[in-house]
């Protein structure tokens, strides 16, 4: 069960009405949950609400900006991926926005960093969930995904052998044409953690692969969010010489071909001391949300997405 600060219940008390024989729903209403939008100095989203006294980390929203997905820290399970994390959602209605829920298919099982293909009819996301029913828990994190339906979701679907390892799959994130891009500690890459992509050719994905150029480091690349067009991308490291605590963001262009830039450390202030990571950006464009422990717990952040104009102009 979360702990809620005393301030975030009181919060949470004034903002929540019930409607007989409907999901209880938040006097919040309008786009990215009625929150004012953030200028060029990151704020916490959604405080009391997404960002809480226990730790949340994601941001995903779905294409109509109706639906938001988080990961909220469930303290309950016995992952051995390294996180406790699982999935909730809230959805925007005529009423205002539904309470944060848990999703149906996260089971007991480490669930997050999560991803929705272009069109909204796929979600995308890490578990050490077992790869048969009743099997036992995975030592290591693989790629899911489940169908976004009119209703709810489909059972969730391992990617396979062409996208997972024996290692740890991290941080999905795809571009707008299907390719999937996301970070893995397999064996034969440059650093701890390396940046992969996979080709969607007629549905099915092809074999991962290495981004090319000079964004793969001896150091630790990871959650990586792609431009929908693939331009650019965002990545997290945690033990580069530039960083300014325990993990930074950093921006690397795609050229024409097809090799990534070194990448770039984003700066203060949306780099602290502290460990800034998880970085996904609005489908709209306006927004970047990351996660960060500059409070001491793991919380969802936003900030203008200016920021990533200005290190276009200067790449």
């Amino acid at each position: 069960m979360i702990s809620y600060s005393l301030a975030g219940l009181l919060m949470l008390s004034a903002l929540l009405f019930s409607c007989s024989g409907e999901k209880e729903l938040l006097n919040l209403k309008g786009q990215y949950l009625g929150q004012k939008p953030p200028g060029m100095i990151p704020e916490l989203f959604a405080p009391g609400i997404v960002s809480t006294s226990g730790d949340e980390i994601n941001a995903v929203f779905s294409p109509d900006g109706k639906t938001l997905y988080f990961s909220r820290d469930s303290r309950s399970n016995l992952s051995k991926a390294g996180k406790d994390y699982t999935i909730y959602y809230m959805k925007e209605t005529s009423g205002g926005w539904t309470i944060p829920e848990k999703v149906p298919f996260a089971g007991e099982y480490m669930n997050a960093d999560m991803a929705l293909s272009s069109d909204g009819s796929q979600l995308f996301y890490c578990s050490d969930r077992p790869l048969a029913a009743g099997g036992a828990r995975k030592p290591d994190a693989d790629i899911w995904t489940v169908d976004v339906l009119a209703d709810g979701w489909s059972e969730p679907r391992n990617l396979g052998p062409e996208i997972n390892s024996d290692s740890n799959e991290w941080y999905p994130c795809l571009a707008e044409n299907g390719t999937l891009y996301f970070s893995s500690s397999r064996e034969g890459g440059k650093g701890k953690s390396d940046l992969y992509c996979a080709k969607l050719v007629n549905g099915i994905y092809q074999k991962a692969e290495p981004l090319k150029g000079d964004v793969n480091t001896i150091y630790r690349e990871g959650d990586v969010f792609i431009a929908p067009d693939e331009s650019y991308l965002i990545t997290v490291s945690s033990d580069r010489p530039d960083t300014f605590g325990m993990g930074d963001l950093y921006i690397s262009f795609r050229n024409q071909k097809d090799e990534w830039s070194e990448a770039v450390n984003l700066g203060k202030p949306l780099n602290t001391e502290a460990h800034d990571y998880c970085p996904m950006v609005s489908p709209d464009g306006k927004y970047l949300f990351y996660s960060s422990k500059k409070r001491g717990i793991d919380d969802v952040y936003w900030i203008d997405a200016e920021i990533i104009n200005e290190f276009k102009s200067i790449k």
